[in-house]
């Protein structure tokens, strides 16, 4: 049988297990605030990330911890506040060692209560992540770098159609400064600055143009469209969908390409002398018309004979 009090003693013993588990913590600042923020307990990670040690720390107001600029703009103030009124807050930032060196850190405060609801302080994690985030950030200029020296406009929707992210040259085929005003933008206000901009007039309404895009990114697979705002500017327009609703859209110029394009084609069926249609263009468009009249259509034939053509050919065709 049980002594009376040996439940009592298991508990304080389960709290001093934790307690010294917490002490011996050193990747992580484990500490408790009391109820005005002042540094009430300090483990071996709070030691070694920030600097002191516990009796140098216990005491001081946690916004010792923060940079000046940071005091000066009364964040810890509104820190405590936002704790206080939601009893737990999740937040990164710039804190201060005690050699006055900076370290990027994640926090975590969450307010704590005895099981009468007295509010006993604040109990704060703080994690030195500066190796991440240096990392990170050397992942957004590589990015960034990679965005925007691409050929292609590059915009990311929204499920709500609103640009998150575009790259430079998108911005010069909006004919904007730069990328940064365009987070916000609509798909129908990116869809204008490329296409009506550079149109004396539109081959089409915008709203049918841009229905035909929405169609495409409906079906939830990568395509592409051609839009040509005039003769000599073709662009080929691609929409890759993901399955929240959102999707990248690229934008090429491939004017100069279509160009060459239509003059190999025109080359293929044109004599290269006379600039005059050619035997495979005449054989094409003999079986397309033979095509029309298995399917019920007439067609007429006209062969023109010219009398000592060959001498003609023979002396001006050939080089």
């Amino acid at each position: 049988m049980e002594r009376p009090n040996s439940s009592r003693l298991k508990h304080e013993e389960a709290n001093y297990a934790f307690r010294l588990l917490v002490e011996a913590v050193s990747d992580y600042a484990v500490y408790m605030l009391d109820t005005d923020g002042f540094v009430s307990t300090w483990n071996k990670g709070a030691e070694r990330s920030k600097g002191y040690t516990a009796q140098e720390a216990i005491g001081l107001p946690f916004s010792t911890f923060y940079t000046r600029e940071d005091r000066m703009a009364g964040k810890p103030a509104q820190v405590m506040a936002a704790v206080r009124a939601q009893s737990k807050l999740e937040t990164t930032g710039w804190r201060v060692r005690k050699d006055g060196s900076r370290f990027w850190a994640r926090v975590v405060i969450e307010a704590i209560y005895d099981d009468d609801g007295v509010h006993l302080g604040f109990a704060k994690v703080t994690q030195d992540v500066t190796i991440q985030q240096k990392a990170l950030d050397q992942l957004t200029r590589n990015l960034d770098a990679a965005l925007s020296n691409m050929s292609q406009g590059l915009c990311f929707f929204d499920a709500e159609e609103r640009v998150i992210l575009a790259n430079a040259p998108m911005a010069a085929f909006c004919r904007l400064p730069g990328p940064d005003p365009m987070p916000g933008m609509c798909f129908t206000d990116i869809m204008n600055a490329v296409i009506q901009q550079r149109a004396a007039e539109l081959s089409a309404p915008l709203d049918r143009t841009c229905e035909e895009h929405r169609a495409l990114i409906r079906t939830r697979k990568a395509g592409s469209l051609i839009l040509k705002p005039r003769e000599d500017y073709v662009l080929s327009v691609t929409h890759s969908p993901m399955p929240d609703g959102s999707w990248v859209m690229t934008i090429e110029d491939i004017s100069e390409r279509s160009r060459s394009q239509s003059q190999i084609a025109h080359m293929a069926l044109h004599d290269a002398l006379t600039d005059l249609p050619n035997r495979v263009m005449f054989r094409q468009r003999l079986d397309d018309a033979l095509n029309h009249v298995r399917r019920g259509a007439m067609a007429a034939v006209l062969c023109l004979d010219l009398d000592r053509f060959k001498a003609v050919n023979d002396t001006l065709g050939h080089p």
